[in-house]
């Protein structure tokens, strides 16, 4: 075989290689990475439209229910909500997650004003732990609502007389 010959073979044998795709100078390399990807996905903010204030009118001995209120939720898209009350500046009546003392009038000695709300036949809890077990809390749903709470009130005889205010705060849960 002559040298001429000998360089056609190894032309011809590696551009059959070539065309059949087969490179016998390159090695399979493989690569690999890891990636972690960190998202924080937020709750759409809900928003509940209540009356700045409620006037009871006079307040009379014994247990009074009174006319109800409607608040009303909204949010731009649906997710499941909850509504919870907490009591605001006063203190739950002893032994009761629904009732809070009413404050005032000033200077007045004698059993403060009860206080709760109602809502579907069952006493809303003001403690403010609907805001982390659902249970507590009122008007669940996932689409935009209107909700109806009824104060109710109870006056003993050594209550003060005046002027007296009950302030509670509501708030939005997702579940």
């Amino acid at each position: 075989m002559t040298l001429s010959k000998a360089v056609l073979l190894a032309l011809s044998s590696s551009l059959a290689l070539l065309i059949a795709g087969l490179h016998p100078v390159r090695a399979a390399t493989t690569a690999s990475a890891t990636v972690t990807i960190k998202a924080t996905f937020t709750v759409p903010p809900c928003t509940l439209t209540v009356p700045d204030t409620v006037f009871l009118g006079s307040l009379l001995n014994g247990t009074q229910t009174h006319y109800p209120v409607k608040i009303d939720i909204s949010c731009p898209a649906p997710v499941s909500t909850v509504i919870y009350g907490e009591q605001v500046g006063s203190v739950l009546v002893a032994g009761s997650s629904t009732q809070m003392a009413m404050t005032g009038p000033a200077g007045g000695s004698g059993t403060p004003a009860a206080f709760w709300l109602s809502a579907g036949n069952k006493d809303i809890d003001l403690t403010g732990g609907g805001a982390t077990d659902g249970t507590l809390g009122f008007c669940a749903g996932t689409d935009n609502r209107s909700c109806t709470v009824t104060p109710s009130t109870r006056v003993m005889p050594d209550t003060p007389r005046g002027q007296t205010t009950a302030t509670v705060r509501f708030s939005v849960m997702y579940p």
